[in-house]
């Protein structure tokens, strides 16, 4: 089982470690999630870069081509709305480029919402958009996750059965792909659901409540993202446009590391042998589903 991660900001990796990990997962530090400065989007006191946004959506149903034929695929329009709102905040007021591959990841296990958001951001150039599966081993700097599945709250069972989660959750309470979907992000990662839904199953229930006991869980009543958390006027950020020129360097000095193998560039230092050891780990890989 993986126990070192490089990968994650460590506020990302406690719940899958704490779930999927048995605890065990450690992160050790790493110019991939290790930056200056972080997005000001972050509404934890301590900028914890992770959030649930609660929203209580309507699932529609559409047919999807595949290549066994047809098959029913799910959306939810204000989910699709809430993506756009923060992406367009994350290109507007956090400075966040979309030019490079690996800033951004918009995910949802259910390729009708995928196709529903390309088609709500089709006049923005260069945004990612992908199902759970078809993002399992990538990496991105920043994910939006949208988990689609919604029901008004007179419909959600006080103690649902199985069967019952089974019909009204879907694969959306798959921990395989639970852990995929929580694991692909470095440096930020946004959940957007009906947490009432969501939390008559066990796993995300407790990730909900997990969020909750960090304040990082926004309800439908309360405005996120906000004016207030994004950058304005001449001061830029380091997540994609140009910096103020005090942290140029910094800016300049990280591209360099994260450019070098890692190999080469702790080789003769007192992390050295860390790095042996994060090599050894990647014979593991498969444990987190890189």
């Amino acid at each position: 089982m993986l126990q070192i991660q490089y990968r994650m900001h460590p506020g990302i990796c406690e719940f899958p470690s704490q779930q999927f990990y048995d605890g065990k997962l450690q992160t050790r530090s790493s110019p991939k999630w290790d930056i200056e400065t972080p997005l000001r989007i972050w509404i934890n006191r301590k900028k914890i870069p992770i959030v649930f946004c609660h929203v209580e959506g309507e699932e529609e149903y559409l047919a999807v081509s595949t290549e066994e034929g047809n098959e029913q695929s799910c959306s939810n329009k204000k989910e699709v709305d809430k993506v756009v709102k923060i992406l367009k905040h994350l290109i507007e007021h956090e400075g966040l480029d979309l030019s490079d591959y690996e800033n951004l990841n918009i995910m949802s296990q259910y390729s009708s919402q995928c196709h529903q958001i390309r088609l709500a951001v089709s006049d923005i150039e260069n945004v990612n958009v992908n199902t759970v599966v078809a993002s399992q081993g990538g990496e991105w700097n920043y994910v939006i996750f949208s988990t689609v599945r919604s029901l008004p709250g007179y419909r959600i069972e006080k103690i649902p059965t199985l069967g019952w989660c089974k019909k009204n959750l879907g694969f959306i309470s798959d921990e395989h792909q639970i852990n995929v979907a929580l694991t692909r992000a470095r440096r930020g990662l946004i959940i957007i659901g009906n947490k009432n839904l969501l939390s008559c199953d066990p796993v995300w229930k407790k990730l909900i409540d997990h969020y909750a006991t960090l304040g990082c869980v926004v309800d439908e009543s309360e405005e996120f993202p906000t004016r207030s958390s994004g950058v304005f006027g001449n001061q830029r950020t380091q997540h994609g446009g140009t910096t103020g020129c005090r942290n140029m360097s910094k800016k300049l000095m990280r591209k360099k590391v994260e450019e070098e193998s890692e190999e080469e560039f702790y080789r003769g230092t007192d992390r050295e042998q860390e790095m042996l050891e994060h090599r050894q780990t990647l014979n593991h890989e498969e444990s987190l589903y890189f």
